[in-house]
């Protein structure tokens, strides 16, 4: 039973004196009505009962039972009828003289108020209509404290429902009343807090200020200051706002109050990550950290893994492992998981992948640890190790346990899905990664979450980009572009901005990437978002400087120039130097060149990194400012001055093969002027001319082998090491993954679209661990030493020009070509001699006069391809015509000229074709490779494989016919077509011929041409598509020769001055020295008459070069045949005899 209240016991002591039996039964009913909150049955037996009281004159009596009528009136919601009551119960205990009574019944009425402004459900409206209604019982004399603490509670509903001019009153009055009190009660700091917020709110920062004066407390200035900065972050101007909380952090620390200490920790260490590194938050944590010496290990346990986490940031990650060692002995069993993580953190990003997999495991085995979003990271994170590790089962697995888990969380299913997707591509799971990507686009889009939308979107259009398919992702990345315009939040359309800007760039449309750009550069001033407009100056900078704009890319490389200043970020400050310098060469400005790099290079002697890939890079921009400069004045001093130069910056890169990988796309692109070993050849080159010393020649001729295979290392080699199927490997894949990550600019693989805790997410700066590179360095040295072919994948192993003229025949004779920036060399080999040539013809205009060429022999109809091909032949062999006679012509093509068909080039008088017989080396240093490959027996054995059976592309009926002639020329021979012409029947068996003959498509895929395939059929063990990277796995050292009799096999991905990436280069290196292949779609007659002839030729035992050769000659005297169309796409790589 209740206990019942003093005036209730008051008035059953007064009916008993009466000794009214009959009173004494219904006030004993009326209370048990009270205390069973039967309100209503209260309300209807007390008017009876009061006027029986009345009728005998007890007055003091009818005072408690006016005030219980009242108090049900008030639960049944009459208000005027429950004021009336109380009004006759005080009127009745003043007539009696009984003051205490109306004092208890004010307060009871006080009291009821409040419980009525509380009760759930109560909405604002009707709680603020109690209050006040108290507020009124109070009146002008009543209690201070209740009075501060209703006011108080009325501000913060007027808030809630934005009455702001109402909340500001109420407020104020709170801070009134409770000023007349003595102490600094929690009320008033309550109320300081909010009202301090409300001001700044409504723009009221006098009003603010003069709060925080008057209250003179150090907690006021606190609450002040604090409501300041998160104004001022939510501005985006987070400098601002670090600088605010900088003020009070001394204070912050007297309180003692170690639950707001951590807190401020990680909100200065928060607006250190999202400005960019624009604010110093390393040392404010160490200085934090001074600060807290006396503070308990608990505290001084978070602020180092806090300050652990802006060194892992900055790269620096020999400092986060200092300060782990530190935490270790502060930790308790309960902080034990959070040292996991942190431990997982850096072994992640040292590329100690086991090492990270056990830590972030030991981290997930604490079940209360970790908030949700904390707990995903670290699965995500996990899910990334294990793919790293090469455990991609797990990796998955992992993947769909956090989806798993997160039904409740769209935004982790989503984030999980991408992240799948991501390491499936890796994988070239190509279509279970766009099932991914899909799902997470649909859910972002049940979800109405724009932003998550377009962000799965731009993946997925990635996604068919690389699977060839251009027309549906160009289709995505439109509609990403419309719907980004419908994005409210200003930083997700800046993002989404920047990486449609990326994917512009990447297809080499900038001044689309500079439109983009631009807009996200304005979204991100108005936004005052600073840690945004840094990295946004430096893509504008490089798109104007890719468009020759240098003016403009000058302008924004000073402003991003001013953010970085007195940051931490040395590396970018050099690196914007040296594009400044680039700018100012470009206009011709060598003196302001020469100082902007000096410049640079006297930052990076103050930091003791005198020798890394900066200051190659360094040595590089020198040189090539003494080369410009140099050329224009025809001042040989300055020209040996840049050879001194270069050759600094080459020896740098040479001696670690690791630092090609950490030199990003982006920064090579925005810095191509500067490739080292391509400038060290237009220096060698030009000194050789101005000199004819034969050591220029030399180092010209090796270091353009050298800059082939560097190219060739960096961009492709080491990712097809992760793809070879050699255990033996498996470190190696590892390391070159994590260095290309680096390079890249992919240290984080995770999609993190959480929302910023301030607690989470490895976003290192990439600066690598240096034992990684030295790692890399050590395992591909064992490789060569151990004879392991895969060492031509990762190391720049090349050829001299002796060595190479040491491997020449008598009558074989090199031309090696080299496109530089502004001219073409011509290296001329033979075992008799050596020279060069300087061909003065920009890239551009090469590539265009190719393309006229390969389009106008497209057409049939008429001989206007002759003008392209005469123009072709006077400017690459009219030259060294003289040399060229009775040779056999070993061609080593660079750029566009992979693509260019030489046998069909013309004097004026015939094709090249008819003159000589040729073939094509993807490099000079191929030639160590191929050119000990065996003749063909007198009786080869051929496999044929024609007219595969793959729903994805058309079928080549011709190709029957083709398939079948071959099989009438060669008695040893074996056919598959149709469903027989599988990718399994052919990966199993190809091995053990000496000719094997692909009769199908051939599919290039121009961004990823390590996808490259033959489309065969599929079955239960294949996909019917025998890739490039697939290729490369296989065994092909028995065979002699293969002819890839399809459409484009020959093509080339062409970047810089390239080695061949295609098909070519994967059955090369499969063992296979010689390799036939189409440079377009041939006529499906016309490819079987020249394959007819071809076989028949080499069945009666010519070379494969020759062989090719008379086959075209036939097609070429035969009318129907004889344009260049259906003859000249044949081209023979390697070793030709």
């Amino acid at each position: 039973m209740k206990k019942l209240s003093p005036t209730v016991v008051l008035m059953l002591s007064l009916v008993a004196t009466v000794g009214a039996q009959d009173l004494k039964s219904s006030w004993e009913r009326i209370q048990a009505f009270f205390l069973s909150n039967m309100h209503d049955s209260v309300v209807v037996h007390v008017p009876e009962f009061l006027e029986e009281l009345r009728r005998r004159d007890l007055k003091p009596q009818m005072s408690v039972g006016y005030f219980h009528y009242a108090v049900s009136l008030a639960h049944l919601g009459k208000d005027a009828e429950s004021d009336s009551a109380f009004s006759q119960a005080k009127s009745l205990a003043l007539v009696a003289g009984d003051n205490a009574r109306v004092a208890e019944i004010a307060a009871k009425q006080v009291q009821l108020y409040v419980g009525l402004a509380t009760r759930q459900p109560s909405p604002p409206p009707r709680a603020v209509h109690y209050y006040n209604r108290a507020l009124e019982v109070l009146g002008p004399s009543g209690d201070l404290k209740t009075k501060a603490m209703l006011h108080y509670q009325v501000g913060i509903l007027r808030r809630s429902t934005n009455d702001i001019p109402g909340a500001i009153l109420d407020l104020e009055s709170s801070l009134a009343a409770a000023d007349l009190l003595d102490g600094e009660q929690e009320v008033k700091q309550a109320a300081i807090s909010a009202l301090t917020e409300l001001y700044l709110g409504a723009g009221m920062n006098p009003q603010a200020e003069a709060l925080a004066k008057h209250s003179g407390s150090s907690r006021a200035r606190i609450e002040y200051t604090i409501k300041l900065a998160e104004s001022a972050e939510a501005r985006g101007n987070l400098v601002e706002a670090d600088r605010l909380l900088s003020t009070i952090q001394t204070a912050i620390l007297a309180e003692g109050d170690e639950n707001r200490t951590v807190e401020f920790a990680k909100k200065r260490y928060s607006l250190h990550e999202r400005s960019g590194g624009l604010i110093r938050g390393y040392d404010t944590l160490k200085v934090l950290l001074v600060q807290a010496h006396a503070a308990s290990p608990s505290v001084r346990f978070h602020i180092s893994r806090l300050a652990t986490m802006l060194a892992i940031r900055k790269g620096d990650l020999e400092e986060a492992v200092r300060i782990v060692s530190l935490m270790r002995p502060l930790a308790t069993p309960s902080l034990d998981p959070l040292l996991n993580q942190t431990e997982g953190d850096i072994a992640y990003l040292q590329g100690d992948n086991a090492s990270a997999i056990g830590s972030y495991r030991r981290a997930l085995l604490s079940a209360s640890a970790f908030e949700e979003s904390e707990r995903s990271s670290i699965m995500n994170n996990l899910g990334l190790a294990l793919t790293r590790n090469g455990e991609h089962v797990s990796a998955l697995q992992m993947f769909d346990d956090l989806y798993a888990r997160s039904a409740a969380h769209a935004i982790f299913r989503i984030q999980a899905d991408l992240n799948a997707g991501i390491v499936l591509m890796k994988t070239d799971s190509t279509a279970a990664a766009l099932q991914r990507f899909f799902r997470a686009r649909e859910l972002a889009k049940a979800e109405k979450n724009t932003a998550l939308q377009v962000m799965a979107s731009l993946r997925l259009a990635e996604s068919y980009r690389r699977s060839g398919l251009e027309t549906s992702a160009a289709s995505l990345f439109e509609e990403v572009r419309r719907e980004q315009e419908q994005l409210s939040d200003p930083f997700n359309r800046i993002q989404v901005l920047q990486a449609l800007a990326a994917q512009a760039q990447t297809g080499g449309d900038n001044w689309s990437a500079v439109s983009m750009l631009r807009q996200a550069y304005s979204l991100a001033e108005r936004a005052r978002a600073t840690g945004f407009i840094a990295p946004i100056a430096i893509d504008l900078a490089d798109n104007y400087f890719l468009a020759d704009s240098l003016g403009e890319a000058s302008r924004f490389y000073d402003t991003a120039l001013l953010f970085y200043k007195g940051t931490e970020d040395l590396r970018t400050q050099v690196e914007l130097r040296y594009k400044k310098a680039q700018c100012s060469l470009g206009l011709s400005n060598y003196g302001e060149a020469r100082s902007e790099a000096n410049r640079a290079m006297e930052l990076l002697r103050a930091t003791g990194d005198a020798e890394g890939d900066l200051a190659g890079l360094g040595y590089a921009t020198l040189a090539f400012i003494e080369f410009t400069e140099g050329k224009n004045r025809q001042d040989i001093r300055m020209l040996l001055k840049a050879e001194e130069h270069i050759t600094n910056a080459v020896q740098i890169f040479s001696a670690s093969i690791a630092g090609s990988l950490l030199r990003s796309e982006q920064e090579s692109q925005s810095l191509r002027n500067v490739n080292a070993f391509r400038l060290s050849v237009d220096i060698a080159a030009t000194l050789y001319d101005a000199t004819s010393d034969p050591r220029y020649l030399e180092l010209a001729f090796n270091t353009s082998e050298q800059s082939r295979a560097e190219s060739f290392v960096s961009d492709v080699g080491t990712q097809l090491v992760s793809k070879l199927q050699d255990p033996s490997l498996r470190d190696l894949a590892a390391v070159t993954g994590r260095l290309r990550e680096w390079g890249s600019g992919e240290t984080a693989l995770a999609v993190d679209l959480t929302p910023t805790s301030g607690t989470r997410g490895i976003k290192a700066k990439p600066v690598p661990d240096e034992s990684v590179a030295r790692n890399y360095e050590r395992i591909v040295q064992q490789l060569s030493a151990q004879n392991n072919k895969a060492s031509q994948l990762v190391s720049v192993n090349t050829l001299t020009l002796s060595s190479v003229r040491e491997l020449l025949g008598e009558n074989e004779l090199m031309l090696n070509y080299y496109v530089s920036l502004d001219k073409i060399y011509l290296f001329v080999v033979s075992r008799a001699g050596r020279d060069m040539r300087t061909i003065s013809w920009k890239p551009e205009n090469l590539a265009s006069t190719v393309e006229e060429y390969r389009a106008a022999i497209h057409n049939l109809s008429s001989d206007a391809y002759l003008r392209h091909a005469r123009i072709l032949f006077d400017s690459l062999l009219a030259p060294v015509r003289n040399q060229m006679e009775g040779k056999t012509l070993l061609i080593v093509p660079s750029g566009r000229l992979n693509n260019l068909p030489f046998g069909g080039l013309h004097d004026g008088q015939q094709f090249l074709v008819e003159s000589n017989s040729l073939a094509v080396l993807p490099n000079a240093s191929t030639l160590q490779f191929v050119q000990g490959g065996k003749r063909l027996p007198a009786s080869p054995s051929v496999l044929a494989i024609g007219n595969p059976a793959n729903p994805r592309v058309t079928r080549l009926p011709g190709s029957e016919l083709e398939v079948r002639t071959i099989q009438g020329i060669h008695a040893r021979s074996v056919v598959y077509m149709g469903q027989e012409a599988s990718e399994t029947n052919s990966r199993k068996h190809m091995g053990a011929f000496d000719i094997v003959h692909f009769a199908c498509h051939g599919l290039f895929n121009y961004d990823y041409p390590y996808l490259s395939s033959l489309a065969l059929s599929p079955d239960g063990g294949n996909d019917g598509f025998l890739e490039v990277h697939e290729i490369y796995n296989l065994n092909l050292t028995r065979t002699g020769l293969v002819i890839l009799s399809a459409c484009e096999t020959g093509l080339a991905k062409i970047r810089k001055n390239d080695d061949v990436i295609g098909l070519v280069r994967g059955f090369f290196y499969a063992g296979v020295p010689s390799l036939a292949a189409s440079l377009w779609k041939v006529d499906d007659f016309a490819t079987a008459t020249l394959m007819s002839h071809y076989h028949a030729l080499l069945r009666r035992g010519e070379s494969k070069s020759a062989a090719l050769q008379k086959a075209q000659q036939q097609l070429l005297r035969s009318e129907p045949t004889r344009h260049p169309y259906y003859w000249a796409a044949f081209v023979l790589y390697g070793n030709g005899g």
